[in-house]
């Protein structure tokens, strides 16, 4: 709250003085901001202003709490180096700072200087001086410091004299203890629990407690309560329990039940009266240490003494087995209360609510938040965050939100605790939308997010896969001051993990160490993942080697991921040897990672190894799953074993992994291998028992296994049966059926050609009705085949079959316009006359193959012939100048319809627009755009998309997204064309910002983006020097399916070059020459 007043000031016009700035970084201090704190101190030097004492020891103070006793000294010298005299404060917070960083000789060293200097030394000083000795186990400093006190007329206070007999205890110096308890005595310094509790657990631990000595006698008489006193061997025995009250509440807040169970029993042992106060006080102890059993049995105990429980009592026992998960016991002792005549307040209530959240009751802590109304007890942000959390760990995201949003018709102002667990239930249950709707919220009421928001909402993005989200939120963390850890970091890991963004998760991963978080576990797994699921095998070892020198341990999930890689990579020796680095590493070999290096062993072809590894699997009391028996079936398919590929099939069925689909198709096809064709069809019937319906690669096999034993009939009965359970078999197969009967000569029965009678058989019938070119080539190779046929009746029928669908493909768009010129002229011989339709066809084919001057001939000629051009006859004209960049004959038609009183439209005036943009005219394609209202022509989004387009050639990019802008006021859509134009004009402009917007914001609506868009947007980082922006729009395209071209590819090259990523350049340059190959590949191909 204080640094949102101070960042509002300058929007108020209001300039932020030195006790403004003071202020702020006090608060800061004390809420432990120090860095937050010395950002404010740097800047007050920024502003103009005077760092002053009391700002420098406010961040001095915020230094030492955090234990930065480097920067504290730092931050003094810095005082005295512009002539700022430290005062008492600022040299009590360094010598605090050293205390805590155990540095006794510089503390001793300021102490000196102080009395040297004006600022003179107070109690405080000297209690954090023997502090830091009594640290660094120097027992003589603190006895001399103490002595030295009374010559500056100072008292040695309870601090001092604990700190002072910690030192002596520790290094064993009894003598020197007793002398200090009798000296504290004698000042009257009355000892305080925490003195009590660290003297009696130094004791403890040296065994010196239980020993029936001076130390124990002395220690639990004179230090435990004060009611009793040994002095001089008189006791003195005083049954007032108050300061033994005060005692074992001071116990409680230092969690120290142990003690309070002696001091209780001391207690009793002395006859001192007891109540129900010291009973509380006793019970909240065994409370904060979590020592339920204690608690219990304390409560149980009170009816024994006559004291009667009340609703401390029962609270502080129900915290208790809350803080132990003993949810159960929590709602025994509240129900136990009614029965008591004891109503329970908001503490119980809270406590058996935060019971509830621990052991994962949601319903029952709803019910109790709805019971609390009902005893007219009114929830709290306790009570709600509770019920919260509770529903969070449910997986109850719904009444999460809902108990979140009834919070203001209760009066109950969320806080930052609520806000997580709401965010929590909506990242758990992949709402990610959600999540950040109400992280925005907690701006909106004024809650200040943390780093628990922020990795909730992280995470949120993760599971979904929105990575740019993730991206934005973990940049954002830094404008509000909130320093990222390695929980939003391995978030933001694992957001590109699933998004294949590995360039960009390994460039998070290698920023951390610079920002100072170290990374975990789980951000180094979230890394090699994203490396794995690439293949970049190399880089996940890297990774992986490279954990135990930054002091991460390796788990299950990281050699797991790194044994994917290597299986993906082909690389089974290596995922053989990670494989079994894990058992020396001290970690259990998972299902995952046997499964991943069997698959490494069914790539490579070792199907030995493979099943050695299933049946080890087995030996360690590993059950294998599915993917396991799958990985290990597909390597006895591709060594032709099909023996041990049926014998795990079978076993299979008799433990808990369920074949599917794969295992079939993969046992099949061994039978086919193995020439075993009844056995596929025995296999392909027993599928229907287990639920599952036969696939391609299952028929394909069994067919292939038919064709090769010359079991034609089976073989077409199976064509048959495909066809029947709607399986649409895809090119490859078909062409391998083809190439097998081609080797074989085997199309030769009358069954055969009966059953190409059967088109839809093999031809890959769409449902629209148009077919593939690719499906009438395999027809073709059919038809082929006859001449190795003998004679057939039913032979000239197929061909005849076949003929007519490989025809209707020889068209050609291109050579229509001849046809279209040739009909019309024939027309006249025919003494059939051309009208007005047939005139405008044959324009549109000369328009449609860029023959322009054939269109203004044949619309010239239209009058001649008496017949009236009409508006499609002038469209077709003007696109076909547009098509042959004859921009001004384009604009003179146009303006010709209106005297001819033909009604110029929507399309005449887009072609025309285009034309201007070919012609490199955007002024007068503005000029012309701006006019169509005036001729009661609805703009649409050919002509604003031609606009644009035009914009893009003149270097226009205001205009350009001027026009995207007023798109949806005349409730158009921008489309591909409008969209790459926009973003090609951005890039001109220099404008990588807009042209990234413009990408990442039509995703929303549903525009395709094509290369041509991603392509303008990579060129735009590359010059906006973006090199990780660029690397992010690439792997995009992967995940759109959108095949980069080398505009895209040198783009993110140059990019990436500028930046000196040599090893991106070389990785880049390898997947462009990748994709070019395959390109080739198949535009070189025959398609089957």
């Amino acid at each position: 709250m204080a640094l949102g007043i101070l960042r509002s000031m300058p929007h108020r016009r209001a300039s932020p003085n030195e006790i403004t700035y003071s202020a702020a970084i006090s608060a800061c201090e004390k809420a432990g901001e120090w860095r937050i704190a010395l950002s404010l101190l740097n800047s007050i030097s920024d502003t103009r202003l005077v760092q002053d004492k009391i700002s420098y020891s406010a961040a001095m103070s915020a230094c030492e709490k955090a234990g930065q006793w480097q920067l504290a000294l730092i931050l003094l010298t810095e005082m005295q180096n512009t002539l700022l005299e430290p005062n008492t404060i600022s040299y009590n917070a360094a010598i605090s700072a050293c205390e805590k960083g155990c540095e006794w000789q510089p503390a001793l060293r300021m102490l000196r200087s102080m009395r040297e200097l004006t600022a003179i030394p107070n109690e405080i000083s000297f209690s954090a001086a023997i502090s830091s000795c009594e640290k660094g186990h120097q027992w003589q400093l603190p006895l001399s410091l103490l002595d030295h006190m009374p010559d500056m007329q100072l008292s040695p206070n309870l601090p001092c004299f604990a700190a002072a007999i910690l030192a002596c205890v520790k290094c064993n110096h009894w003598s020197e203890t007793f002398g200090l308890l009798t000296d504290m005595l004698r000042l009257e310094v009355k000892p305080d629990l925490c003195t009590i509790g660290m003297l009696i657990t130094e004791c403890e631990q040296r065994a010196l407690l239980p020993a029936e000595n001076d130390l124990a006698l002395l220690s639990r008489a004179a230090l435990c309560f004060d009611s009793c006193w040994i002095l001089g061997g008189r006791r003195v025995k005083m049954r007032n329990p108050r300061h033994a009250t005060a005692i074992l509440g001071a116990l409680a807040r230092n969690r120290l039940p142990c003690v309070a169970r002696h001091v209780l029993a001391l207690m009793l042992a002395s006859r001192v009266e007891t109540n129900v106060y010291l009973f509380n006080a006793a019970i909240s102890a065994c409370e904060k240490g979590g020592q339920w059993q204690m608690a219990l049995g304390l409560l149980s105990s009170m009816p024994d003494r006559r004291i009667v429980r009340d609703m401390i009592s029962f609270s502080a026992a129900i915290s208790a087995c809350e803080k132990s998960k003993q949810w159960q016991l929590a709602l025994s002792l509240l129900s136990s209360m009614c029965d008591m005549s004891v109503i329970p307040d908001l503490i119980c209530f809270n406590a058996a609510i935060s019971a509830c959240e621990k052991g994962g009751q949601w319903q029952m802590a709803l019910s109790f938040l709805s019971s609390m109304r009902d005893t007219k007890v009114m929830p709290d942000k306790v009570s709600f965050s509770a019920a919260i959390s509770a529903c969070e760990k449910g997986e109850q995201w719904q009444m999460a939100l809902s108990l979140l949003s009834s919070m203001p018709d209760m009066n109950v102002v969320p806080d930052k605790i609520c806000f997580n667990a709401a965010i929590s239930a909506c990242e758990k249950a992949g709402q990610w939308q959600l999540a950040l709707r109400h992280l925005s919220n907690m701006f909106v009421m004024t809650v200040i997010p943390d780093q628990i928001s922020y990795s909730a909402a992280i995470s949120a993005c993760e599971k979904d896969g929105s990575w740019q989200q993730a991206l934005s939120l973990l940049s954002s963390m830094h404008d509000i001051l909130i320093l990222p850890d390695a929980i939003s970091y391995s978030a933001a890991i694992s957001a590109c993990e699933k998004a294949v963004m590995w360039q960009m998760a390994l460039s998070l991963l290698g920023s951390m160490p610079d920002k100072r978080i170290t990374p975990n576990e789980i951000t180094y797994s979230a890394a090699v993942s994203a490396c794995e699921k690439v293949g970049e095998w190399q880089m996940a070892l890297r990774i992986l080697r490279s954990m135990p020198l930054r002091r991460a341990s390796p788990n299950e999930i990281t050699f797991s991921a790194a044994i994917s890689a290597c299986e993906k990579a082909a690389e089974w020796q290596i995922a053989l040897s990670l494989l079994n680095s894990i058992s020396d590493t001290r970690l259990v070999r998972n299902q995952v990672s046997y499964s991943a290096t069997i698959s490494a062993c069914e790539k490579a072809g070792n199907w030995q190894l493979a099943l050695i590894l299933l049946s080890e699997m087995q030996n360690t009391l590993l059950e294998p799953n599915t993917i396991s028996y799958n990985a290990a079936i597909s390597a006895c398919e591709k060594g032709s074993e099909w023996q041990p590929a049926l014998r795990m099939l079978s076993s299979m069925s008799e433990l808990t992994a369920i074949p599917n689909e794969i295992s079939f198709s993969a046992a099949i096809s061994a039978c086919e291998k193995g020439h075993q064709w009844h056995l596929t069809l025995r296999l392909l019937d027993h599928m229907p028992d287990l639920q599952l319906s036969p696939n391609l690669p299952c028929f394909a096999a069994a067919i292939l296994a038919c064709v090769k034993c010359n079991h034609w009939r089976e073989t077409f009965g199976l064509l048959t049966d495909l066809l029947c359970l709607a399986v649409e078999p895809d090119h490859c197969a078909l062409g391998m059926l083809v190439t097998e009967c081609e080797q074989r000569l085997a199309l030769h029965t009358v069954d055969t050609w009966m059953s190409c009678k059967q088109r839809k058989l093999l031809v890959g019938r769409g449902r629209d009705g148009r077919e593939l070119l690719a499906s009438n080539l395999v027809l073709q190779q059919l038809l082929d085949l006859q001449k190795f046929a003998a004679p057939d009746p039913n032979q000239d029928e197929v061909s005849q079959i076949v003929s007519m669908e490989i025809v209707t493909w020889r068209g050609n768009p291109r050579l229509r316009w001849p046809v279209a010129l040739n009909l019309l002229s024939s027309m006249h011989g025919m003494r059939v006359f051309p009208d007005r339709i047939s005139f405008n066809a044959a324009i549109s084919a000369c328009e449609k193959s860029g023959q322009w001057q054939l269109a203004l001939s044949l619309l010239s000629d239209m009058p001649d012939l008496r017949i009236s051009p009409n508006e499609i006859s002038f469209n077709a004209a003007i696109s076909a100048c547009e098509k042959g960049r004859q921009w001004q004959l384009a604009l003179n038609l146009l303006s010709g319809m209106s005297e001819l009183r033909v009604v110029q439209d929507k399309f005449g005036y887009s072609a025309t627009i285009s034309a201007l943009d070919k012609g490199g005219q955007w002024q007068m394609a503005l000029k012309l755009l701006n006019s169509m209202p005036d001729v009661r022509v609805v703009q649409n989004e050919i002509a604003y998309g031609a606009a644009i387009s035009a914009f893009e050639t003149g270097g226009q990019w205001q205009l350009a997204l001027t026009l995207v802008r007023k798109m949806p006021e005349i409730r158009a859509v921008p489309n591909q064309v409008t969209l790459s134009a926009a973003i090609a004009a951005c890039e001109k402009g220099g404008r990588w910002q807009l042209a990234l917007g413009l990408l990442i914001r039509r995703a929303d609506v549903k525009v395709v983006r094509d290369n041509i868009c991603y392509s303008a947007a990579i060129s735009a980082c590359e010059a906006g020097s973006q090199w990780t922006l660029a690397l992010s729009l690439l792997s995009d395209m992967n995940e759109m399916r959108v095949v980069p071209n080398e505009i895209c590819y040198s783009s993110a090259i140059k990019a990436c070059e500028k930046q000196g990523q040599g090893q991106l350049v070389l990785s880049l340059l390898s997947s462009m020459i990748d994709c070019t190959y395959g390109l080739m590949f198949r535009s070189t191909s025959p398609t089957l």
